[in-house]
């Protein structure tokens, strides 16, 4: 679905955007140049509306007519926000198995928003799309049996333990 909200902007006196969104509380985001504060507070709309979408929430209405300050300009911001359903998402033991990992450690993943969750309840649900891009872009390594690389004129399958070699057997003779 696609999202249109009014950002106030402005620029403080060390060059540093400041952008919020008054229609969303705790909205805003601050970066060094105009891009990347709109690139930033995009991202931020774009999760808010998804998490917001996939509780079964209605996203919060847009005004246009926002009081704007000395130093503030409006921009409009548009973003896509994929409305998840029940079958988008899965819990966090699915989601901790899917991923290898353990369920405290998702529960931290989509506190960093590393992965897109919300919570119904007591229950973290997490999105299926952000786990499959997680893996996509930080596969989980493979486990591989180190090889031998010792001399080549030593025979490693047929040598004779070293065990044997420095303890004599206790079948011998002389016990």
């Amino acid at each position: 679905m696609r999202f249109t909200y009014e950002a106030l902007l402005c620029i403080d006196d060390e060059g540093v955007y400041h952008a919020h969104l008054p229609d969303i509380e705790s909205c805003w985001a601050s970066a060094d140049s105009y891009g990347e504060v709109i690139d930033a507070l995009a991202a931020i709309l774009e999760e808010y509306l998804e998490a917001t979408l996939a509780a079964g929430d209605e996203a919060p209405p847009a005004q246009y007519d926002h009081r704007v300050y000395e130093g503030f300009f409006p921009v409009l911001l548009c973003v896509h926000a994929r409305e998840c359903t029940s079958s988008d998402v899965v819990s966090a033991a699915e989601a901790a198995r899917m991923l290898g990992v353990s369920r405290p450690r998702v529960t931290v993943l989509v506190q960093k928003g590393m992965l897109h969750g919300y919570r119904e309840g007591r229950n973290l649900l997490v999105s299926l799309q952000s786990i499959y891009d997680r893996l996509r872009y930080y596969p989980r390594p493979t486990a591989s049996v180190p090889s031998y690389e010792g001399p080549d004129d030593v025979d490693v399958l047929n040598a004779e333990p070293l065990f044997d070699l420095i303890h004599p057997s206790y079948e011998s003779e002389d016990y």
